[in-house]
């Protein structure tokens, strides 16, 4: 420790021991990204450690055809046999979940087996992992606005032999023969996709279709853009098979228009019975009425199913910021996603789950109530006074502050008029609230408005006292197994409910955020239903990099399912106001 110490010493950076919480680091963002990096060139230059030769071992198989054995890779690194198959095995982990299989034969060789357009998304794939350099270089003017510094760094030192100014001429002419405008993150990735595929048509290692496999048709559209940017690139007429992959990825790229698809139509049942049971939750009994939100959904799911179905890895880390804004609401319409699942037989990934929120969020703040707010206070009290209403009332969109001696409610139809002085109107949709603007009325107007969700008030039904506790765990298997373990001893579920727990944990993640988690299974053979709270000692990784310290495990049957999404919605306001919660948050709970 004293070593580490004195190396980040050398960085201008303190680490501390401090009694009974741990190491402190303190160091301020340049600095932390500074060592980030010069830890990161240590790890992959020394050719001592473990990232350095998986580094190595995959770039030749990335980039060479010829066979290389175990015992080359070993004279090569200057190891033993017995460290590189370690190594691949973990490199055999990171090829399957691209459908690339790791081949090692004794005395004969290694090599990459699968579909090559898989082979291309895990090389992508890991040439960003390894992208971890923070300062980057300067854009020449001719590149376009939608690529980063970041992006541009990372390409120009990954491919840096290629001319990415021709071949980005290509994808903007490619662009305005679709009369689409990418995103920036969907522009940059088709350009380092058909900068990869460059490279390897050029190596001759063509796309081909594994296994017979049936593709879902395109539009010719789509067909016929990816014919040409292709022969741009390449310089030649391209296979049939690179054609159609490289048209599923424009497909599925994101736009600022809509998608030209024929086929979203057929999830209009699933999508609709979807919002009306989170319309329910969220008292938003508009949603599965609304064209608009609709078709967004319905052309998402069919992007998902073209996804799923041509295996493309496509990822934007939109899921981290939907649990950072809104992670209640994310974990609502999580807790609805296996409706999508049964009508479609479409698996959801987090990111996918995140867009279908954003997309639920947005009209919600687009068809917020109305409201005037009516006082008889000067101008800056009343500033003040609406301030209040705001903060407490996110769904409510007040237009304006009207003096009452002013107000004229024919001027204001189908608004909610929120007065501080007795106006007695007949036939209109007033509430009376203190000149102060008091808590009391914050409460009242709050039951008022969500008189609708009943789902909201009805979760504590689930709850059981002995059914909050507190424990130490290594990892999220461990946590998830001792947590079963006790629900069984307490007879609360059977001996099946860790398998089904893990059934949902595989198909679609559930953290949701603030380092909360979901774990449930929702069965209609469940016999006790309930919600646990349970808290973590120590926080352990629940989902790549995202952390938990709060578990909340659930079993309900379906019919149940909003009782457990209101108490999601409520779970903030839950902390703050009941004491046991309190006492568990801070670890006054015994251990079980």
């Amino acid at each position: 420790m004293s070593r580490v110490k004195e190396a980040f010493q050398e960085n201008g950076i303190t680490i501390e021991n401090v009694p009974r919480k741990g190491i402190k680091l303190e160091a301020s963002v340049a600095q932390r990204n500074d060592m980030y990096n010069h830890m990161q060139e240590l790890a992959y230059s020394i050719p001592e450690t473990k990232e350095y030769r998986k580094e190595y071992i995959l770039k030749t198989l990335f980039e060479y055809s010829d066979n290389y054995t175990v015992q080359l890779f070993a004279e090569d690194l200057f190891v033993s046999k017995k460290i590189i198959s370690r190594d691949l095995k973990e490199i055999e982990e990171f090829l399957l979940r691209y459908n690339v299989r790791l081949i090692i034969r004794r005395n004969s060789g290694i090599m990459m087996k699968g579909n090559e357009f898989d082979v291309r998304q895990a090389m992508i794939s890991h040439y960003n992992s390894l992208w971890w350099y923070k300062k980057y270089d300067e854009k020449p003017d001719e590149v376009d606005l939608r690529i980063s510094r970041r992006a541009w760094t990372y390409m120009n030192q990954m491919y840096g032999d290629l001319d990415l100014i021709e071949m980005q001429k290509a994808l903007l002419l490619a662009e305005q023969e679709l009369g689409f405008i990418w995103t920036d993150i969907a522009f940059s990735r088709l350009l380092e996709y058909i900068v990869v595929s460059k490279r390897r048509i050029q190596k001759n290692w063509i796309v081909e279709t594994a296994n017979n496999h049936m593709l879902l048709p395109l539009e010719d559209i789509y067909i016929q853009a990816a014919g040409k940017l292709l022969e741009r690139v390449a310089g030649k007429k391209a296979a049939v098979q690179e054609i159609q992959y490289l048209a599923a990825r424009i497909y599925i790229a994101e736009t600022v228009c809509p998608r030209i698809s024929k086929n979203s139509g057929r999830f209009q049942v699933s999508v609709r019975r979807y919002l009306e049971q989170v319309g329910y939750i969220t008292a938003q009994k508009d949603f599965s009425q609304d064209t608009e939100l609709m078709q967004k959904i319905c052309e998402t799911l069919s992007v998902i199913q073209y996804k799923e179905n041509y295996n493309i890895a496509d990822w934007n880390d939109s899921n981290r910021e939907a649990k950072k804004n809104i992670s209640a609401l994310y974990g609502v319409c999580l807790m609805q996603m296996y409706i999508l699942e049964e009508g479609t037989g479409l698996k959801f990934r987090q990111d996918d789950i995140a867009q279908i929120t954003i997309f639920v969020k947005n009209y919600m703040a687009r068809n917020r109530k109305e409201a005037v707010f009516v006082t008889a206070t000067d101008a800056e009290s009343a500033f003040y006074q609406l301030e209040k209403l705001k903060n407490a009332f996110k769904n409510i969109h007040f237009l304006e502050t009207v003096h009452y001696q002013r107000f004229n409610l024919d001027l204001y139809p189908d608004r909610l008029i929120i007065s501080s002085v007795d106006l007695k109107q007949k036939n209109a949709e007033v509430y009376k609230i203190n000149k102060h603007v008091n808590e009391e009325d914050i409460a009242r107007l709050a039951r008022e408005f969500e008189k609708e969700s009943e789902c909201r008030k009805s979760w504590r039904k689930l709850f059981y006292d002995e059914l909050m506790w507190e424990i130490s765990a290594r990892d999220k298997a461990d946590a998830v197994g001792q947590i079963c373990d006790t629900l069984k001893a307490k007879g609360y579920v059977s001996e099946d409910f860790e398998e089904k727990l893990w059934e949902q944990e595989n198909r679609t993640a559930t953290s949701i955020g603030n380092r909360t988690a979901l774990p449930h299974v929702f069965d209609e053979h469940v016999k006790k239903e309930f919600i646990a709270v349970i808290k973590l000692k120590l926080r352990i990784l629940w989902d790549h990099e995202e952390q938990a310290e709060i578990l909340f495990v659930t079993a309900a049957r379906p019919e149940h399912i909003p009782e457990v999404s209101g108490f999601i919605l409520e779970y903030k306001e839950i902390y703050s106001k009941d004491s046991k919660m309190m006492n568990l948050m801070i670890g006054g709970t015994k251990k079980c």
